[in-house]
């Protein structure tokens, strides 16, 4: 686990963003082969902050992204999988509330990033 954690102001309480944080390192890790690096920074932007979260995982399809949703799991016959299907859509929801987006880009090689983006805090 690398972290690069930069200072920064968010609209959004310490105890949401660590839920965000804690739901987006748990997938990452979990899916992610042993070994690989799983990345996480936060840095304030001129349009706000933004916190990443990179691993070298499995990877979404294009229509996975698309359908993420509560209790989705993909892939659940092929994958050993634990959990309820609950992190990503926990993260995003908790995004939105308080202003922010959440996207994924994915790719089966290079695994998947998660970019969480909160407008600037005022």
């Amino acid at each position: 686990l690398t972290l690069e954690l930069l200072p920064a102001g968010a609209p959004v309480a310490g105890d949401y963003l660590g839920k965000v944080a804690e739901e987006l390192v748990q997938n990452a890790v979990k899916f992610s082969k042993a070994g690989t690096p799983v990345r996480v920074r936060l840095i304030e932007t001129a349009a706000g902050t933004s916190l990443t979260v990179s691993d070298r995982g499995r990877g979404f399809s294009p229509e996975q992204i698309a359908r993420i949703g509560a209790y989705m799991q993909f892939d659940r016959k092929s994958q050993e999988q634990q959990g309820a299907g609950l992190g990503l859509i926990i993260a995003k929801r908790i995004t939105e509330l308080h202003g922010g987006a959440l996207t994924i880009t994915s790719d089966a090689t290079n695994g998947t990033t998660v970019l969480v983006s909160f407008p600037r805090a005022s």
